[in-house]
């Protein structure tokens, strides 16, 4: 087979892994030889017809070490360059003769399966259809008359629903990172989604020990074990994680908004908003260390509520008992409690757990139905009573007035009235919060039905020295935001088109914590503390060795990712002092980059946008913030993603299922994933 040499290497590597566009005449050093690292994956190149005669050309052979430094015959090679003008190098459709083969497993496999031509939609990265869209489709066949789920496993060993679910985090850094072997995402063929659906239908496939990093809890200093699998190994776990996502999320509590696909966080801090202002207590939930606290004999005991398929089960636990490598000794870790740090199906099994205090809250919010109303307010019903009375009299305008003015400072109802009692319970992830309208006891008696139930359902333990009772009138924070009750007295009024003004409710006040906020840019390393413990502005040193316009960039994207996370809060106002500091960051890290000794000849040389002069991309500065009350109802992060994410990874397209480049194949195709020198320094 001829191969490619030693000394051309480099340009068939750019031509696999950056261009994009293919002129119709190559010149240079694409060379066919014996020695090629390609392996057994190329074969040798087809010979194509000229385009203006129909003699056909064989392709030029040379011996190592030797080049061709005059432009070569454009159809010497081993694919057309006619047809592929205008084509991503990376995307050939050219199809090749082909001898007669046996069926793949993947055609064998899709043959019988129903829904097979949506699945092949799936495994196009230009397909509209999601892979959770599907699944959730395919498994209502498998489920019986008991409204358990048996065979599933059949989903899970299509190899066209692994390569669907390798597209959907492809994309993701962590994918480029090895875990304890030497396999990434990196030279993945079609070959090995057939052997691995294989091997989950036999029992055969095995999950390797993750690679076990320890790092510091959010805001503290103690270590905890973060798991990064083998990336090719998420490729199950994803599947696994749609599989499991597309039984259980028909079931989920209303009140949850944890990793739950379109409901966001700004839902739950809406019902705040909305109702938060009926309650006079919260139990601000605090669980032990969550996801490595659950039991594996827990999570096991609730998915076969569901699903009787025993190979399923059997993955399931397979993926919780792999371990990670522990760093400082080197040896294999495994336990019988924790979900796998890191991995995608960790907050997936912790819902599903913690589904089973969802549905105890449910039962807790109906047993707390005490009263239909709270009571009324006699001093603001005598008021009322002495209205009335002033105006049969015929009194002086004023002196109406005057009395209205009193009970408008008065509330119609008893707010803690003890014959009304209501619950309201709101769970993110592993955060959550009960309100309570009722007493001081109520709440504490609620706290322990809650530790009782998370001991005995979910083999979790309730922290009762975090988890909070306070006032709502005092405020409590909740998903990075502050919220906080206003005085029922402080009620507005509003103009009716007939008769007097009405009065209307004062909304919970859902804030910016400023403060928090301005901890979580030192931690970042936007802001750092000076002697007198105040936060000032600080360079970024990472950020040098990038462009002035992908510096813009970074900084663009947190301060509007900032502007719409706060979107819904009543002090927005107070975000343009957390802008300032983003603002002078991006000032000093490009006086920094250009060797300028301060800021303001950075705001001199580029102006008050710090504008790229080749690209015109300058910061985003807010004109207006104007309180808006603008609650999404989907894709909202929270503040530590917005100020950690990852944003210099480009969205690319599979090329999983085109012909190789170099001969034209279809067969055993790998797929490379591009790094920049500036991701691997």
């Amino acid at each position: 087979m001829d191969r490619i040499t030693n000394s051309t290497r480099g340009v068939a590597q750019l031509g696999l892994e950056v261009l994009s566009r293919i002129s119709g005449l190559l010149k240079g050093r694409i060379n066919v030889l014996v020695g090629s690292p390609y392996g057994e994956d190329c074969q040798k190149p087809f010979a194509y017809l000229s385009i203006e005669d129909t003699n056909a050309r064989n392709p030029k052979t040379i011996k190592s070490n030797a080049s061709i430094t005059q432009p070569r015959d454009p159809t010497a090679y081993g694919y057309n360059l006619y047809l592929l003008r205008g084509r991503s190098i990376h995307s050939s459709s050219i199809k090749t003769k082909e001898s007669n083969r046996t069926p793949s497993l993947l055609e064998v496999h899709n043959s019988n399966i129903k829904g097979a031509d949506e699945l092949n939609l799936l495994a196009d990265s230009k397909s509209n259809t999601s892979v959770s869209s599907w699944t959730k489709t395919e498994v209502n066949k498998y489920r019986k008359g008991d409204g358990k789920y048996n065979g599933v496993i059949r989903i899970l060993t299509n190899p066209l629903f692994l390569q669907a679910c390798y597209l959907e985090i492809k994309s993701k850094p962590g994918n480029m990172t090895k875990g304890t072997n030497k396999d990434t995402l990196e030279g993945i063929k079609l070959k090995w989604f057939e052997n691995t659906a294989s091997y989950l239908l036999s029992g055969r496939f095995n999950f390797a020990p993750g690679r076990g990093v320890m790092i510091p809890k959010p805001g503290k200093k103690e270590l905890i074990p973060l798991s990064i699998a083998n990336p090719r190994d998420k490729i199950v776990h994803k599947a696994l994680a749609v599989l499991l996502e597309a039984i259980w999320e028909p079931t989920f509590s209303k009140n949850s908004y944890g990793f739950r696909g379109k409901i966001s966080l700004h839902q739950a801090l809406y019902q705040l908003y909305r109702n938060g202002s009926n309650y006079q207590w919260v139990i601000q939930g605090d669980i032990s260390n969550c996801l490595t606290s659950i039991p594996h004999g827990i999570i096991d005991k609730i998915l076969r509520t569901k699903i009787k398929c025993s190979k399923t089960l059997q993955l399931v636990r397979k993926s919780l008992n792999a371990g990670y490598v522990d760093p400082t000794c080197g040896q294999q870790v495994t336990t019988e409690i924790g979900t796998p740090q890191g991995s995608v199906l960790s907050p997936l099994l912790s819902n599903i757990v913690l589904n089973e205090l969802d549905v105890y809250m449910e039962s807790v919010k109906d047993k707390f139905l005490v009263g239909n109303k709270r009571a009324n307010n006699k001093y603001y019903d005598v008021l009322s009573s002495i209205i009335q009375q002033l105006i049969i009299k015929g009194a002086d305008a004023s002196e109406i007035r005057a009395v209205r003015g009193l009970r408008r400072k008065v509330a119609s109802t008893v707010f803690d009235d003890p014959n009304f009692k209501r619950i309201m319970y709101l769970r993110y992830a592993n955060d959550f919060v009960i309100l309570i309208a009722g007493s001081s006891d109520d709440a504490h008696k609620i706290r322990n039905w809650v530790s009782d139930t998370l001991d005995n359902k979910c083999g979790l333990k309730l922290n009762k020295e975090k988890t909070l009772i306070t006032a709502t009138k005092d405020g409590f924070n909740f998903l990075g935001a502050y919220c906080v009750r206003p005085s029922s007295v402080r009620a507005g009024l509003f103009k009716r088109r007939v008769g007097i003004p009405g009065k209307y409710r004062m909304r919970m006040r859902i804030m910016i914590p400023v403060k928090d906020v301005l901890r979580k840019l030192v931690v970042n390393k936007f802001a750092r503390m000076d002697d007198k413990q105040l936060p000032v502005a600080r360079a970024r040193r990472d950020l040098t060795n990038f462009e002035h316009e992908e510096i813009i960039t970074f900084y663009n994207h947190r301060i509007s990712g900032l502007l719409n996370f706060y979107d819904f809060a009543c002090n927005l106002n107070s975000l343009r002092k957390i802008i300032m500091f983003l603002y002078l960051s991006c000032a000093l890290t490009l006086a920094l980059k250009y060797k300028l000794r301060t800021k303001r000849q950075a705001f001199r040389k580029f102006g008050r946008s710090l504008t790229d002069p080749e690209t015109g991309v300058a910061l985003i500065l807010p004109k207006s913030l104007k309180v808006k009350h603008n609650f999404k109802y989907s894709g909202s992060k929270d503040v530590d993603s917005i100020l950690n994410i990852s944003w210099f990874n480009k969205l690319t397209k599979s090329s999983l299922h085109k012909s190789c480049v170099i001969c034209s194949s279809t067969e055993s195709v790998e797929m490379h994933h591009v790094r920049k020198v500036k991701d691997v320094r």
